[in-house]
């Protein structure tokens, strides 16, 4: 009688906070502590399954009691910000911790396990449970929204379990059967990464318990044929539609993107090198370049289609490659408990894709594909022309001297892997000039010159000439030497590229080159 009395008044709080949260939200809520005391869960050490099924708990009337309770928590902290910090003081998140992970546990027995409970009883519960959960999440992911809210979740006797049930609510792997609610229970989730990774330590926990790969796999359900626009009135659904579906692929590159530390204003965070890396390996560099505020949408596309250009390569072998990968590691990460990122993104490194193994990738584009395509449709695409001139000089520059070392005996450091897509993105990479792909990044060279005046910027610097030069002293490579001619012969006539070339004394380089010649 109690009970009833108390979930009355709770209804009848829960009723005027909503009809009225302009008046409501003027005053602090005054009874966060007493609404706490009626949330008193046991701990989870002391429960077994059979324990969980027959706790009063989920008894028709206390679902419906917590469930109010819950839902009133989150509509005072809707209607005022300040019962947010009002909530935290009161240690509301020591409850919400409890309650999250004692249902969590509940739905997932009543999904997967057989009971003496009729069907039609059990999937009630799980209904009522997912309900409950879907209001600790969305009541979680707004306050954490503040700073005071994710200290408070770091304050946690155990904050590694919230992070590992917050993924769970995104994967849902602990699920036998989709509950009526999932579809937003999967989203409030994943608009909580959005707070939730403003906190390092935060971010750094939620990568160790796997939530990368739930995430990339929101990211591959994306159609690209449908509008990614959130409906903004859905309803709790046993299914989750297309629409939910792209917007949830939209939230998740967000969370992916902010998670890297790539994104940029409002959502900016800290960088994560760590993640930056693996991302650029599993998803190839100019995927993950998109990880950011404007191109999460055409990310979204390209991993959905076949591209091939020179600044996206990707097709449906390469989705099914990846497909296979995240569903490997998402399998690992629920066996193995690692408090590391470097450990638990260590298998990125050897992720390679068996269709990238004689790509070259220079300065953001791949060079096999920019000579196959007429120079005025490659360059259509590329947004930086004299940076992937110099790329390619550096390149180009950094492998005659690599070869030049390796030729007198010198050691010198390899390729990370000779058999993954080359990304010419630092000092260290290079290839030997007795390599095809040398030749073609010096074809590519050749290509930019012969549209006229596009790179004379970048060809017309000492370093450049130096390096063009240096391709006429590899007489054992009559390809090369050739090439480099021809850039000359197309060069030389230009004022710009005729002074830099005399003042630097190329020209007395040249002159014997020929006489050694």
């Amino acid at each position: 009688h109690q009970m009833h009395s108390a979930h009355l008044l709770l209804k009848t709080q829960l009723l005027v906070c909503k009809r009225h949260p302009d008046d409501i939200g003027k005053y602090k809520y005054p009874a966060y502590a007493l609404l706490l005391s009626c949330l008193d869960f046991p701990s989870k050490e002391y429960l077994d399954a059979g324990d969980i099924i027959s706790s009063c708990l989920l008894r028709e009337k206390r679902l419906e009691f917590v469930h109010t309770t819950v839902d009133l928590m989150f509509n005072t902290c809707l209607v005022s910000p300040l019962n947010a910090e009002e909530l935290v003081h009161e240690k509301g998140f020591t409850s919400l911790d409890s309650i999250l992970d004692f249902y969590i546990q509940a739905l997932n027995l009543l999904t997967n396990v057989k009971t003496e409970s009729d069907e039609s009883e059990k999937r009630s519960q799980s209904n009522m449970v997912t309900s409950i959960l879907v209001h600790i999440v969305h009541l979680i992911s707004g306050v954490s929204y503040f700073e005071n809210g994710r200290s408070a979740i770091l304050s946690l006797k155990d904050p590694h379990r919230l992070c590992l049930n917050w993924c769970k609510c995104i994967d849902f792997r602990f699920l036998h059967y989709h509950t009526n609610g999932c579809n937003l229970l999967k989203r409030y989730a994943l608009e909580g990464l959005a707070s939730m990774s403003k906190s390092e330590q935060l971010r750094d926990m939620l990568i160790c318990c796997g939530v990368v790969w739930p995430l990339m796999n929101c990211a591959l359900l994306y159609d690209p044929t449908l509008d990614s626009s959130p409906n903004m009135t859905e309803d709790f659904e046993s299914t989750i539609s297309q629409a939910e579906v792209n917007y949830q692929a939209f939230l998740a590159t967000r969370a992916l993107g902010m998670l890297c530390g790539v994104m940029r204003g409002d959502l900016s965070t800290t960088p994560n090198p760590s993640l930056c890396d693996a991302m650029k390996n599993i998803l190839t560099p100019p995927l993950a370049r998109m990880l950011s505020n404007s191109q999460s949408e055409e990310l979204l596309r390209t991993l959905n289609l076949n591209v091939e250009n020179p600044v996206r390569l990707w097709d449906n072998k390469m989705r099914a490659e990846l497909v296979s990968f995240v569903d490997l590691m998402e399998e690992n990460t629920r066996s193995v408990e690692c408090e590391d990122i470097k450990a638990v993104l260590e298998a990125c490194s050897n992720f390679e894709y068996s269709n990238l193994s004689n790509e070259v990738n220079i300065g953001g584009i791949y060079i096999r594909i920019f000579n196959n395509m007429e120079i005025k449709d490659a360059i259509r695409d590329i947004p930086d022309i004299s940076h992937f001139a110099r790329s390619l000089i550096q390149f180009i520059g950094r492998s005659i001297q690599k070869s030049d070392h390796r030729e007198n005996g010198e050691e010198v450091t390899e390729e990370k892997s000779s058999n993954h897509s080359r990304v010419m993105e630092d000092d260290s990479h290079w290839l030997s000039i007795s390599d095809n792909r040398f030749v073609m990044a010096v074809r590519s060279v050749l290509h930019l010159v012969q549209l006229d005046g596009i790179v004379d910027d970048v060809i017309c610097e000492k370093q450049s000439i130096e390096v063009i030069l240096s391709l006429l002293n590899l007489s054992q490579h009559d390809q090369v030497m050739d090439l480099g001619c021809d850039i000359l012969l197309l060069m030389s006539p230009k004022k710009g590229f005729a002074d830099v070339f005399a003042d630097c004394g190329a020209l007395h380089i040249l002159m014997s080159t020929l006489i050694f010649e």
